[in-house]
């Protein structure tokens, strides 16, 4: 039993050894400015919990121009994750995210019009977003962008633009997407 003991011990301390090394090679390339690095690493720290150092680099990471940064952390204030809910700033950090290429930003944008969070409602809108993150490879936006237009919001109700829109989605590997696409096609679409 001892020896068992010892065993896992040796094996957790070797492994939190590993993680830890592999996290100073991460902050080492982070003090470089390699962006990409600060991402990674302030994803090892939201993964352990730690909210205050993963918003730390996660804002490194967006503050230099890292999109993927900034739409982290408008997840972080749109959930209250280590942080105080704050749509002013979840819109500020999805707008910068968009606006730089992560289409996670605009997606999150997107649903944040679709459902009136910390913005006025607007499907248009909603509709402007979800387009961008599909075009982008996004399959939750083609998914959100099909509803739109399976239920007339925002846009002219059309469920064959709804089903080519979730067909996308499920081509991307969103589930949602092919089960919505078989419910579509079930009802003579």
């Amino acid at each position: 039993m001892k020896k068992i003991l010892c065993l896992a011990l040796l094996g957790a301390s070797i492994l939190s050894s590993s993680v830890f090394g592999a996290n100073q090679d991460l902050a080492k390339k982070c003090e470089k400015n390699n962006y990409e690095a600060c991402f990674y690493l302030a994803l090892e720290y939201d993964n352990r919990q730690d909210y205050t150092k993963a918003r730390e680099y996660f804002t490194k990471a967006c503050d230099s121009g890292y999109a993927s940064g900034c739409t982290i952390l408008g997840v972080l204030y749109n959930n209250g994750k280590g942080v105080e809910q704050d749509c002013v700033k979840v819109r500020e950090y999805y707008i910068k995210a968009c606006n730089g290429g992560d289409n996670g930003g605009c997606f999150g944008l997107g649903t944040l019009y679709n459902n009136g969070k910390g913005v006025r409602q607007d499907y248009s809108k909603a509709k402007g977003y979800y387009t961008k993150a599909c075009d982008g490879g996004n399959a939750m936006g083609c998914n959100n962008l099909a509803v739109l237009y399976a239920k007339g919001q925002g846009v002219r109700q059309n469920k064959t633009q709804a089903k080519e829109y979730f067909g996308k989605a499920c081509d991307l590997g969103g589930q949602k997407g092919c089960n919505n696409y078989k419910k579509l096609n079930e009802q003579g679409y």
